[in-house]
């Protein structure tokens, strides 16, 4: 008994390898024929990059980092990822509460004691969730006479009342995180970006993760352009120092990829902190990320937009999948890009639907033996019963 069972584990083993290789062979033909398909329907253009349990399975480029030089994308391009550096704001925030230099219940008042007397019931979690109530800032000031610092384009909205009141409602807005990057600076003694890059970029060996997008090398970045009549036109490369803490840094699909794994592992929180971090408030938003749907349709995630780039971030705890698209390519007023929304839900929708075990459409050999190989304690239990080795 002890040798057949001894066969039976050594046998599977080669099973699971075969068909794990297999079935991520599979995702990736999949995945390369839907990013072809909104590249030739709508014009997709940037990179796509799918991992799953610390194995990326799929990583390639679509279009040109560069159309005038013809630069290709690598898996090292930078892209500008927008409101997915809102995630790394929340996580830096809930660093320092671990050191324990504030706390998410604090009062925005006791950190940023000029702050106006109408916030003063408003917490460092309303911020985080997107429950203030505080008047979003005028984006068009971002671009405007720019650069401007944070505080300049706060200004107008430092003598309007709230909205609502704090934790009561759900409203999405930059304001909330560009205060998180000052309450950061004020507990930390050092500049945002210093204390990103001091406690997680560099910890992470996140290389290709950063805020000074100027110092950024022309051939390991991506360049933005908007859909026109005559083809895609370039976008003016805006400083967004001002919205520090909202929209302002810089990765790519590698880095991406590390850095979400790292969260998800605990690697970078205690594990209070990623259960504070990572459970919904009002509309699905926790701190810098959302949480959809449930069980093997879990999904944490995020997207971004700034001038010229489109950043979709999603995570699958069931199958510990993370799918990134970045994209370079940005209708007009920043609220989609040509094909990149869709593409990035039909890969979501294909990793939750290949993660399963054996699918009932899936009638190939390497699904049952995927099958198989996934049930040998249950076939190690009924190991004389030769018959129910398969599913």
């Amino acid at each position: 008994m002890t040798r057949l069972l001894l066969f039976l584990v050594m046998a599977f083993v080669p099973a699971v390898q075969l068909a794990s290789a297999q079935t991520a062979a599979s995702i990736s033909a999949r995945i390369d024929r839907a990013a072809r398909f909104y590249r030739n329907r709508d014009g997709f253009m940037g990179v796509v990059a799918v991992s799953r349990d610390h194995h990326v399975i799929f990583q390639r480029g679509y279009g040109s980092a560069n159309l005038e030089w013809q630069i290709p994308f690598t898996p090292d391009t930078r892209f500008r990822i927008g409101s997915l550096s809102k995630q790394f704001t929340a996580a830096a925030i809930l660093l320092l509460q671990q050191d324990g230099k504030l706390r998410t219940g604090d009062s925005l008042s006791r950190l940023l004691p000029k702050s106006p007397a109408a916030w003063k019931n408003v917490t460092l979690r309303n911020l985080l969730t997107q429950t203030s109530g505080i008047p979003d800032v005028d984006f068009g000031l971002i671009l405007k006479d720019s650069p401007h610092s944070p505080e300049e384009l706060m200004r107008s909205n430092l003598d309007k009342p709230l909205e609502f009141q704090p934790g009561s409602k759900f409203a999405y807005a930059n304001i909330n995180y560009m205060l998180l990057g000052q309450v950061i600076e004020q507990a930390s003694g050092e500049s945002y970006c210093r204390f990103l890059e001091e406690k997680i970029f560099r910890p992470l060996r996140l290389t290709e993760t950063g805020c000074d997008w100027k110092s950024s090398l022309d051939r390991h970045r991506a360049y933005g352009y908007r859909p026109s009549a005559r083809g895609p036109v370039s976008v003016e490369d805006d400083d967004l120092s001002s919205i520090a803490g909202a929209g302002s840094l810089y990765s790519s699909a590698g880095d991406l990829i590390r850095w979400t794994e790292a969260l998800h592992d605990g690697k970078v929180l205690s594990p209070v902190g990623l259960a504070e971090m990572t459970k919904p408030f009002l509309d699905g938003y926790g701190y810098g990320l959302e949480m959809d749907g449930e069980g093997e349709t879990f999904d944490i995630s995020h997207n971004g937009s700034v001038d010229g780039f489109f950043s979709f971030l999603d995570y699958l705890p069931q199958s510990k999948t993370t799918v990134v698209v970045l994209s370079n390519l940005v209708v007009e007023g920043n609220w989609s890009a040509p094909g990149a929304g869709a593409l990035d839900t039909e890969i979501v929708h294909l990793c939750m639907n290949k993660m399963r075990s054996c699918p009932p459409r899936e009638k190939k050999p390497v699904c049952r033996r995927a099958c198989c190989a996934r049930m040998w304690g249950a076939i190690v239990l009924r190991i004389l019963n030769t018959r129910s080795f398969c599913c």
